[in-house]
């Protein structure tokens, strides 16, 4: 009896430990980074990651700041270069143009098939928070890379839905950060 207890005791310790929106301050920089779980967007044998950073200046939580949204594409042979990307909700189309690619290749790392070197792509991306409130809240959301299309889970984007709220960024924050970040309404 006390085995089963004790695997659901850890499975929600280890639930609790992951939280969807990762709040750091940085005090060289005076600055504020909210920070979204990384989710999976995978179509026809390519897949994507999407994370989403807020930064406010000091110790706040702001609003009406851009987004930086990062894509991401690991695997052996470049697929985000040269494409061009488009979010499709309900609410109309978002342009995602406005953006930094980078990439980096590692020998050692393995791909899907097993063979060795990874080409690992990012696509930086600012997006307006009101574009940004339209992806995160849609019912149905599609990502368009060149004429590949991924769809965009409502589970993953859920922290996309926190990370706009000041009230829940409030409920997952530790207590003392609550004390400071809910101190000034900004």
């Amino acid at each position: 009896m006390r085995i089963p207890i004790l695997i659901l005791s850890t499975l929600a310790l280890a639930a609790c430990a992951v939280k969807p929106v990762e709040t750091v301050y940085h005090e060289k920089e005076d600055v504020t980074r909210f920070t979204t779980q990384s989710f999976k967007a995978d179509e026809q044998n390519k897949g994507l990651k999407l994370v989403a950073v807020k930064e406010c200046p000091g110790k706040v939580i702001c609003s009406d700041e851009e987004i930086k949204l990062t894509i991401t594409h690991a695997d052996r042979f470049s697929f985000l270069k040269g494409k061009d990307l488009e979010l499709q909700t309900e609410q109309g189309k978002i342009n995602l143009n406005e953006r930094d690619y980078s990439n980096s290749y590692s020998l050692r790392a393995k791909a899907k098939d097993g063979t060795n070197g990874v080409l690992t792509e990012h696509f930086l991306i600012w997006v307006t928070e009101s574009d940004f409130r339209k992806a995160a809240h849609a019912q149905n959301s599609t990502l368009f890379v060149g004429d590949y299309s991924f769809k965009l889970s409502t589970e993953g984007r859920v922290p996309w839905q926190i990370l706009l709220d000041r009230e829940r960024i409030l409920e997952i924050m530790e207590e003392e950060h609550r004390r400071e970040y809910g101190q000034y309404p900004h």
